[in-house]
């Protein structure tokens, strides 16, 4: 598919919007953005893309060196219902999500322009020779450019600025959604004789975690939906009947 494709794709897209409604619609308005990379695609075809816009019309579609990638400007509840959405929203259409990324990195140019300072004055922040300093550590680089982690930068700014944050943090649930989808995908590449061996080291410590991985094989296999945060509940659920047991009490002696 090539850019132009893609442009008159994304053009039949935003006119069908105004027609038919999503095929998934949260219960209020927050919108919320990420990206989301498909797992063995390499490339998709403009009937493939019609379809995914059909289903998914707050996406779009990006390629870059063979790596489909799919962002989202999704309404929902929270952030972690817009992703699941869309998740599930990509399953129903015969992909799977590789990971989930969050377009958060920014250079110092970058920083002096969401914050409305030059960018002489953003270099002193960071080199520590303006403001309280413990400016916060560059996540990595490119070429010669460095880059930050932008709700960690807009924190800094708060705190030095004496007001409360612009943007919430949602790393750790991307991470762990991740390590989600990187867990299923090796899992059902295991062995039969190594999936059952790492099954029983699991069962040993979380046994309603690996009763929620094999449910939700099931429901993949049947077409049906399993939201991700219902594991989290299944283990909320087996920490809790854990704790409900009633102790025994020692036995008192009667003198």
């Amino acid at each position: 598919m090539d850019l132009e494709q893609s442009k008159q794709s994304e053009r039949s897209r935003e006119e069908d919007h105004h027609k038919d409604g999503e095929v998934s619609t949260p219960t209020v308005s927050g919108i919320h953005e990420f990206t989301i990379v498909l797992e063995d695609v390499r490339g998709l075809t403009v009937e493939q893309v019609e379809q995914l816009y059909r289903r998914c019309k707050d996406a779009t579609v990006g390629e870059s060196d063979g790596v489909v990638r799919i962002s989202f400007s999704r309404r929902g509840r929270t952030f972690a219902d817009a992703v699941h959405r869309a998740l599930s929203d990509l399953r129903n259409s015969g992909w799977r999500a590789a990971r989930v990324e969050l377009e958060e990195l920014v250079s110092a140019a970058e920083v002096a322009e969401r914050t409305g300072r030059s960018r002489e004055s953003v270099r002193l922040l960071v080199a520590g020779r303006r403001g309280p300093g413990a400016f916060p550590a560059a996540v990595h680089t490119v070429g010669r450019f460095r880059l930050w982690r932008w709700p960690e930068v807009e924190r800094w700014f708060a705190s030095y600025e004496g007001r409360d944050p612009q943007v919430a943090d949602h790393g750790p649930l991307v991470n762990a959604i991740n390590l989600f989808l990187a867990l299923r995908r090796q899992h059902g590449a295991l062995p039969p004789a190594e999936r059952r061996e790492i099954e029983d080291w699991v069962m040993a410590n979380d046994p309603a975690f690996i009763r929620g991985m094999r449910r939700a094989d099931a429901d993949l296999a049947a077409g049906r939906t399993t939201s991700l945060n219902q594991h989290s509940r299944w283990r909320a659920r087996a920490g809790r009947r854990k704790s409900s047991t009633p102790r025994r009490r020692p036995a008192t002696r009667t003198r």
